[in-house]
């Protein structure tokens, strides 16, 4: 006579066995990590410690070399290019702008918090600006660790040279990052932006409105 329904085995039951009568599989323990992986971590940091070290001997042996390094743009190199005078007075106040900044960096100018270059039109961008880039650059790496530091460029064409460049410093350096109405190359845009935000852990605002070329 039956006396009830088929038993139900307990799925979470660890000795419940199968329909072979074979006990249920213990647990797979965690797999141990690598030490060739924890190798390659190390030396993954230690190769971006030596990186960040030699930038910064660099920026200082950069700064002996002078500050207000490089010189003046005359403005007769755009006007041969067809600019108007309003782009050029754009021009100037952007590389004056670098300067004073890079000059304030070099010198230690603690109440320096934040690095602001807008200009009123779009300015393309121009190789002859490239060692102002460059000194602006290595001039934010001198930055001591844990002063905060924002970056803010409003109007301006970043090529790549000028994109490897800010790169490094504002991922070392800077807590607050804004690029606005920039010009980037194809694909070069979204890729600063997706270093930038993975390889700072600092990072507290990233704002990033530009145009995509």
């Amino acid at each position: 006579m039956a006396t009830g329904g088929p038993k139900k085995r307990k799925l979470n039951d660890p000795g419940a066995a199968d329909q072979d009568g074979s006990q249920a599989a213990e647990a797979v323990p965690p797999r141990l990590v690598d030490v060739q992986d924890i190798q390659l971590l190390i030396d993954e940091r230690i190769s971006r410690v030596e990186e960040s070290m030699k930038r910064q001997v660099d920026a200082l042996v950069g700064g002996k070399r002078g500050i207000e390094n490089p010189g003046d743009i005359p403005s007769s190199h755009w006007l041969n290019q067809g600019h108007g005078h309003q782009y050029i007075a754009e021009m100037k106040k952007l590389v004056k702008g670098i300067k004073n900044i890079t000059k304030k960096l070099r010198t230690g100018n603690d109440h320096l918090s934040k690095i602001f270059l807008k200009t009123a039109v779009s300015l393309a961008h121009d190789d002859i600006l490239l060692p102002h880039w460059s000194e602006l650059s290595d001039a934010i790496q001198l930055r001591g660790e844990g002063d905060p530091l924002s970056f803010c460029l409003f109007d301006v064409q970043v090529n790549r040279s000028v994109q490897d460049m800010l790169s490094q410093s504002l991922v070392l350096k800077c807590d607050q990052v804004g690029l606005h109405r920039n010009r980037f190359d194809p694909q070069d845009g979204t890729n600063f932006a997706f270093e930038a935000i993975q390889n700072n852990p600092q990072l507290n605002v990233f704002s990033f409105e530009n145009t995509i070329e």
